[in-house]
């Protein structure tokens, strides 16, 4: 009897009805993994664009950013100007204590105090102060010798001297440039003569 009954329960199962449901269905579950799998694609290839897109986007408006002049901040301008306005207001200071000290020196050596109540002049001890005086040699008086004639018994010779008429005679003891020089030696290399105990050759 069991025997049987399993034999009819699987002739039943097996019939061609049944068969071609099973097969449906799987023909079904694989239209279904197809349309699932091409969904898939389709998103990640949208989302895949997409991301794509923004971060074009973003590089474009990062350009634009980069490109358009900075705006200036208050705040830096403001200390700008609070920097200008010290830096100003030290100059001023400077060119001040510059002046007061030019004054300060200068009334001190002229003797007139400017914050005196009376603004006379009041007089400066020099006493203890050492003064030094410095000559200045004179140059001696620029000659030339133009000419010498050297006799047996006489010695002359010809000058320019500067600030005298030219053509100037001279002979040994002569003077010269307003009796401040005198000649004291002639011969074929020159004329030597003596000026403020100092003694001068001038080749010929």
């Amino acid at each position: 009897m069991a025997d049987s009954a399993s034999v009819k329960k699987t002739a039943v199962t097996n019939t061609p009805k049944m068969r071609q449901q099973r097969s449906d269905e799987k023909r079904l579950k694989r239209v279904l993994f197809i349309v699932m799998l091409l969904a898939c694609c389709a998103g990640s290839a949208y989302f895949y664009i997409n991301t794509l897109q923004l971060i074009e986007e973003s590089q474009n408006a990062m350009q634009e950013l980069a490109s358009q002049p900075a705006l200036p901040d208050p705040n830096m301008a403001n200390e700008s100007k609070e920097i200008d306005a010290a830096e100003t207001g030290l100059s001023d200071m400077t060119k001040v204590t510059s002046m007061a000290m030019q004054t300060a020196l200068l009334a001190e050596i002229s003797g007139k105090y400017p914050v005196s109540p009376e603004n006379k002049l009041q007089p400066v001890d020099t006493s203890g102060v050492a003064v030094e005086i410095v000559e200045i040699d004179p140059d001696p008086p620029a000659v030339t010798v133009v000419a010498i004639l050297i006799k047996e018994d006489d010695k002359i010779a010809m000058l320019d001297v500067v600030g005298e008429e030219g053509g100037l005679i001279v002979r040994q003891g002569s003077n010269f440039a307003s009796g401040t020089a005198r000649v004291t030696k002639i011969d074929a290399k020159g004329v030597t003569f003596t000026w403020m105990k100092k003694s001068y050759h001038v080749p010929f």
